[in-house]
This record gives C-alpha cells, structure tokens and sequence, in this order.
C-alpha cells in the first residue's frame, strides 16, 4: 500500500472514530480497516497491530486506545519512519545503562515532541517516549509504569490538543492539553518530584488548576526552551554533553567584536567562526555573568 493511500485511509478511520455518535457496527469496521492498513504497511508482527487488534470490546476507553494508536501511525508516516520493526528501540528491559533516561510526556505534536527527543539525544541523555516502545501485550497504564519506573528526569509538553471549558459556560472554551498528559505529569510530580519534572508550555494552553504557579518553560518559535530546559537538566544533576547556549555564543562573539573595536586595530581582526575553541571559551566565560544577569531582570 502507498503511503498516500494510507495515510488517507487512516485519518478517514480517525473521524470516524472521533465522531461521538458512532457506532458499536462503525467501531468494529474502523477497527478492521484499520488492521488491514497495519498489515499492509508492516505485517502483523509489530506493536501497532496487536494494540489495535487487542482493542475488542465497544467502550469510550477503547475508541480513545484505536485513535491515539492511529494518531501515533499517522505520525510516523508523515515523518518518513515506516521502518518501525526495525527501529532502534530500547524497552523497559533493556533501558541505557550509560545514559540517563528523560520520560517525554506529550499530546498530539508530534513536531514538539521529536524537536525535544532530538536536543535530549544531542545532550547525551536517552528519551523514552511511551508508543515507541513495545507493548508485551501490557495495557497502557501496565505499559506506562514499566516504563517510567527507571526514568531521572521527565519533560511534560502541553500544547494545545484539546479544547475545554465549565458546562455551566459552553462558549468559553480554552485551548487544553490532553488528559494523559495531565494524569502523567501529575504522577511524575508525586514519583519523582516537582524538581525533576519540567512542563514546556504554548502561551495559550490552560494551565491545570492544582498545580497553577509551578514554573513552566514557554514553548517559542526561536527555540529559547532549549536554554532554560538546558539549565534545569543541569540543576537536576543529570549527566549531559557539552552544549553552547546559543544565546551565551551570541553574547561572547559581540564581545569578541567590541574588543577589536578598542584595541584600535591593533589585533588583526579575524572572523569569529574562525578562532579555535580555546579563544572563543575566553569570550564565553565573559559572556556567561551578562546572560544570568539578562535572565535576571527578566
């Protein structure tokens, strides 16, 4: 099956499914469809099958479990990954010893989510995200436990996937992260603590109300979060490479300009990409003071 075609048959099964008012006869025919699309693309021999195929009996909870499994497939496809059985997966059983484990707690993005799975990998920590790994014939919540059990640190994305509001005011609704987003950051704070849980927020998601006033990094465009996401890694004691803060080698190479400014041609100037990296570390520590003393007036 081409991936146009699947991909087209799978966000057709998803509306259905989304449609309240379906049926116990139209669930059953998503799920069917559904299962064949599967195995046209990887076999039966894959996660996303069994997931899909275990999901039998007609309930809200099993037409949430068939859209978030078809949402995770649309994803992978529209990111070039069909390659799914032989991907690089590390399980619960086989978590990595020489790196630490930061759980990826996400809604429907799928953009965010790799962005941050990638500046985790670039730091040198291992990122679990919860549908790339296998289910062994687990339900989630099993799944979800086994998996968050060995984990240091946990990165909570809340971007805007829901829509919400009180009943008693229907047309106040607000932009909302999904509920398994909110449950498994709820349970990070109390398994891990707030120190070890860090929620990236877009500036017009609700905020949940219990734990309104908690410190959240805002999701930007210029990718900012990565220095403040950065420093709390490093505040929590995890083990990371070597990584210049974009805004800190901005703030040294202006430095680096001013002094060639003032020594009045005395230095020979020589572009900043081309000093080796013992002279650009002179500027950096200089810069490092003025940029924790920008983010302190701000």
């Amino acid at each position: 099956m081409e991936k146009k075609t699947a991909l087209r048959g799978l966000k057709q099964i998803k509306q259905h499914l989304e449609d309240e008012s379906s049926t116990v006869f139209l669930f059953e025919n998503c799920q069917k469809d559904a299962m064949e699309i599967v195995k046209d693309l990887f076999g039966t021999e894959n996660d996303h099958y069994d997931t899909i195929g275990n999901a039998t009996k007609y309930s809200a909870v099993q037409r949430e479990i068939l859209i978030e499994e078809i949402d995770s497939i649309i994803l992978e496809l529209e990111d070039g990954n069909l390659n799914v059985m032989n991907r690089d997966i590390i399980g619960d059983d086989h978590m990595s010893s020489h790196e630490d484990n930061v759980f990826i707690v996400h809604g429907r993005d799928g953009n965010v989510k790799e962005n941050v799975a990638n500046f985790l990998r670039e730091l040198g920590i291992h990122p679990i995200i919860l549908h790339e790994l296998p289910n062994k014939s687990r339900t989630i919540i099993e799944k979800f436990e086994a998996n968050s059990s060995n984990v240091k640190y946990a990165v909570v994305l809340l971007t805007p996937d829901d829509l919400g509001g009180l009943i008693s005011d229907p047309n106040e609704q607000s932009p909302r992260a999904r509920q398994n987003v909110v449950f498994e950051m709820g349970y990070f704070f109390g398994s891990l603590g707030r120190g070890k849980v860090c929620a990236l927020l877009y500036p017009e998601v609700e905020r949940p109300s219990d734990i309104d006033g908690i410190m959240y990094i805002p999701l930007d465009q210029k990718d900012e979060w990565k220095s403040s996401l950065f420093r709390e890694l490093k505040e929590a004691q995890l083990k990371l490479n070597d990584w210049i803060d974009p805004s800190i080698e901005m703030i040294a190479e202006n430095l680096y300009k001013d002094s060639i400014g003032v020594s009045l041609g005395r230095i020979k100037e020589i572009p900043w990409k081309l000093l080796d990296e013992d002279q650009k570390e002179i500027y950096r520590q200089q810069a490092m003071p003025i940029y924790k003393g920008i983010l302190d007036r701000t």
